[in-house]
């Protein structure tokens, strides 16, 4: 029978409707995040060594990937808004023009009536238009008023979806009543730079190592010297490019963030922003004096809670489906290099 339920389970979220896919979407995405640093060997380690692994994978699952999901959704939302009010701006400003255009054209209509001299009929008949009634609509009782109400509603919710991405992507896994403190947290990120936004997400992914151990702070200190020799390694490799390269993007590249180069050239495009590689040494706090970056960690603490304990089985399967999708993924990568 638990088989059977498992794998009702995993067709509901393979072919369910379109939400439990942006869900399992995005969940595969910040996953992801894990697999694509140096935390891919603790989360797939080798067999031998798998038994001694666990805690540190449960830890990861449990805690780090629904605290990252968290900020990751903050961030996500904050970027709808950012789009609405951008769109929303263009389109007061297009009203604006377009009104402003109407008044001259009925200035401009009244002018050239004025100087054609209009007839006394030709008044009247105006006027009798003016007057004209439209039809009554047909008046409809309250239910079908709300059923209608209710379809406009759901019309342009869809549409928006549709356009900007789906606002509330959790919607089943938190309780609708704790939305609004979803959107006030995803306010918070408004005043970050993309640099620590970055750093945020590296920040929780290293929290995988327990640095506060003496294992995890060896563990860490290994990382860093193979980190430190892979970079040493690019940078010898890629001597004659970085000489071409802008002094913005070397600076960017090479002193965020101990130099503090936070907005500096922001609008360019620059190949950090591209292709952002995990950040060992990734630390978010202290950076901005209000402590707005602390402020946001206290509400990704206790936003967390609520993906991981509202709908604990539904939430636990989806975690674990995508990490079956993880080690699905490093056989076929371990396959194919082998094939060359």
């Amino acid at each position: 029978m638990k088989e059977l339920l498992a794998i009702d389970s995993k067709c509901e979220v393979i072919m369910g409707d379109s939400l439990k896919r942006d869900q399992l979407k995005f969940l595969y995405n910040r996953a992801r995040s894990f697999y694509d640093s140096p935390v891919k060997s603790k989360l797939f380690p080798p067999e031998d060594q798998l038994e001694q692994s666990k805690p540190a994978i449960e830890y990861i699952k449990k805690e780090l990937v629904p605290r990252l999901t968290t900020f990751r959704t903050l961030v996500y939302m904050h970027e709808i808004d950012m789009s609405k009010k951008k769109d929303q701006i263009e389109a007061d400003k297009l009203l604006a023009e377009k009104l402003k255009i109407e008044a001259a054209a009925a200035a401009a209509a009244a002018e050239a009536k004025k100087l054609s001299g209009e007839t006394e009929e030709e008044k009247k008949e105006e006027e009798e238009e003016k007057k004209e009634e439209p039809a009554p609509e047909e008046e409809e009782d309250e239910e079908t008023k709300q059923q209608r109400l209710l379809e406009e509603k759901k019309k342009k919710q869809d549409e928006e979806d549709q356009k900007y991405g789906r606002y509330m992507i959790w919607e089943g896994l938190i309780h609708e009543k704790r939305y609004e403190e979803w959107k006030l947290a995803a306010d918070l990120v408004d005043g970050l730079n993309p640099h620590v936004i970055e750093d945020m997400q590296d920040f929780i992914i290293k929290q995988s190592y327990k640095s506060e151990t003496e294992e995890g702070k060896k563990e860490l200190a290994e990382i860093a010297g193979k980190i430190k020799e892979e970079r040493k390694l690019k940078l010898e490799s890629e001597k004659e490019e970085e000489k071409t390269a802008t002094k913005i993007e070397i600076r960017l590249e090479k002193y965020r963030p101990d130099k503090r180069v936070w907005n500096y050239f922001m609008e360019k495009e620059c190949v950090y922003f591209k292709d952002h590689k995990f950040r060992l040494e990734a630390s978010p706090f202290g950076i901005y004096e209000d402590g707005r970056v602390e402020k946001l960690w206290d509400d990704i603490k206790a936003l967390e809670s609520q993906l991981r304990i509202f709908q604990e089985v539904q939430w636990n399967f989806l975690v674990n489906y995508v990490f079956e999708i993880l080690a699905d993924d490093l056989n076929k990568e371990e396959q194919a290099a082998a094939s060359q």
